[in-house]
């Protein structure tokens, strides 16, 4: 439903990286665009599947957190690169399901397809749930693989989606 509001009244952009883990269904959501007053943004979040109703899926919040970064650049040109915010809450003391930012200096025209979304996700202590997304998007969407980074040292998967 907040999807469909998104795309009535702004101009955004959505991915979605989707993979199982212990017979559960997850999605790591991605946002990147015009979120009217609040100017250039973008999120990520983790959700678990929760029911179909009238054909469509819902998903819930994870019932956990994870040390989470997001930065959000305007991309013009490789001359040309505008950094709208940079966003590392302390890892100990901010862990969440949900990340997002945004910067009301950039505002109308947002161009979506001209902003880079790079953020992080740290799946330590949940290091089988960190192997089952890099699983699925390997063997299910490998097309995925161009925006994302899998750091398996540290249990950590980056998006960089442009």
């Amino acid at each position: 439903m907040y999807d469909d509001v998104f795309t009535i009244g702004s101009n955004m952009l959505k991915e979605k990286f989707e993979f199982s883990y212990n017979e559960t269904d997850y999605i790591l959501w991605a946002w990147k665009g015009d979120y009217w007053n609040l100017g250039s943004g973008t999120e990520i979040g983790l959700y678990d599947y929760n029911r179909t109703f009238d054909g469509t899926p819902h998903y819930d919040v994870v019932d956990f957190e994870l040390p989470m970064t997001l930065n959000l650049y305007n991309y013009h040109s490789k001359d040309s690169i505008e950094n709208i915010f940079c966003w590392a809450p302390d890892e100990q003391d901010e862990k969440q399901w949900w990340i997002t930012g945004f910067n009301p200096d950039f505002y109308f025209p947002i161009d979506p397809n001209q902003m880079v979304t790079l953020g992080s996700v740290d799946f330590t202590g949940y290091e089988d749930m960190y192997d089952a997304l890099k699983r699925d998007i390997l063997i299910k969407s490998p097309e995925l693989l161009d925006f994302l980074i899998f750091d398996d040292d540290n249990h950590t998967v980056w998006v960089i989606w442009y």
